[in-house]
């Protein structure tokens, strides 16, 4: 199969004196709303849309909030933007943590695409354009699906005690960090 994955990376500075709650809404928007209006997934899979697969704090601060990661693995899509293909779809969402309920703030997202379909560059295509639209730095990796931590994925999903392998939190710092200066200061008001 097929692998590309795409690092979007909001620099704090992009935010600076930005209200938190305005923040949010927009990120949530991007990532949620805008996102699911351009990728459309396989019918089986709406019970799962909104419940990430692996969610856990990472250990690192932005600021003073403590960095959560949420993963949802192997997302089967059907459509991209109005386009039939057939692919799926991994996303890391990497966000402090946010004061208001069904809203999260941005710092890294990563969405994995793997297919034998010829439309997956053009699919990453709309997919980065979406995020670069919403302020975002965009990085591009083709045939590199880095993994190394194996963690227990949802079982409402996957079934009980099964385990996945995912994108080591460390290893998606330093691809961005390679990139771009990586900031972890506090942004928001």
């Amino acid at each position: 199969m097929n692998a590309l994955t795409m690092f979007f990376y909001m620099s704090p500075e992009r935010n600076r004196g930005v209200p938190e709650e305005l923040a949010a809404s927009a990120y949530t928007k991007t990532a949620i709303t805008d996102f699911d209006g351009v990728v459309r997934f396989h019918p089986d899979y709406k019970p799962f849309e909104e419940t990430p697969d692996v969610r856990f704090p990472m250990g690192r601060r932005l600021g003073e909030r403590e960095l959560e990661m949420q993963v949802f693995l192997e997302q089967p899509v059907v459509q991209i933007h109005g386009v039939d293909c057939s692919l799926t779809s991994s996303s890391y969402l990497i966000g402090p943590q946010c004061n208001f309920d069904d809203l999260m703030l941005p710092f890294i997202d990563v969405v994995e695409l793997g297919s034998e379909c010829e439309a997956m560059g053009w699919a990453s295509d709309v997919v980065a354009d979406l995020y670069r639209r919403a302020g975002f730095q965009v990085i591009k990796r083709f045939g590199e699906q880095h993994k190394g931590m194996d963690v227990c994925v949802n079982p409402r999903r996957w079934g009980n005690d099964v385990r996945k392998d995912i994108m080591h939190p460390q290893y998606i710092f330093g691809v961005v960090a390679g990139q771009t200066k990586l900031s972890f200061e506090w942004p928001y008001e």
